[in-house]
C-alpha cells in the first residue's frame, strides 16, 4: 500500500495505529478491509456484513432511545451498497445458521431463492399441521356432542 501511494505521488496517508484501538474496533477494521477485497465468496461476504453490522450496532446502539443508532442506512453508505442489499445479505447470513446447505449454492441469488423456498415450505407445513389439528379437534368435538345428545335422549 505504501509503495502504491508513493507511486501515485501521495505525500500523506490516513492511518490508524492499531495500538490505539480496542479489540472491537480492530475487528471492525478487519471486516471492512475484507469486504473491500474482490475475492470473497458470497458466503464469506454475507457473514462478514452480518458480523460487521452487529459489531457496529453493539458499539453505536440500535433502536434504544437516547443512543446513537447504527442503521441499515449507515451500513449502506459505508459499504456503498443498497439498503435492500444489506438487508438481504444479513437475512441470508442468518439463514445460513438454520439452513447450512444454502452454502452449497453457487451464487447468492440462488441461495436466496432456495432460502425463500425453504421458508415457504416450512410455513405451508405448519399451516397444514394446524389445519389437521383444528380439523381433528372439530371432528372430536362433534363426536362428543353427538354422544352427549344421544345420552341425554336416552334418559
Amino acid at each position: 500500500r505504501l509503495a502504491a501511494a508513493m507511486h501515485l505521488g501521495w505525500t500523506e496517508i490516513d492511518a490508524i495505529r492499531r495500538s490505539d484501538i480496542d479489540g472491537l474496533m480492530l475487528r471492525e477494521l478487519e471486516l471492512e478491509e475484507n469486504l473491500r477485497r474482490k475475492d470473497l465468496t458470497w458466503v464469506e461476504e454475507v457473514r462478514a456484513i452480518r458480523i460487521l453490522f452487529e459489531l457496529k450496532r453493539e458499539r453505536y446502539g440500535s433502536d434504544f432511545p437516547g443512543s446513537e443508532k447504527y442503521t441499515m442506512r449507515d451500513a449502506s453508505k459505508e459499504l456503498d451498497k443498497a439498503i435492500g442489499g444489506i438487508s438481504m445479505d444479513i437475512q441470508l447470513a442468518i439463514a445460513l445458521d438454520t439452513y447450512p446447505e444454502l452454502a452449497d449454492e453457487q451464487t447468492k441469488s440462488a441461495a436466496w431463492k432456495r432460502f425463500k423456498r425453504e421458508e415457504e415450505t416450512k410455513i405451508r407445513t405448519e399451516q397444514a399441521r394446524r389445519t389437521r389439528d383444528v380439523g381433528g379437534g372439530r371432528v372430536h368435538a362433534a363426536r362428543l356432542s353427538a354422544t352427549s345428545n344421544r345420552s341425554s335422549m336416552a334418559m
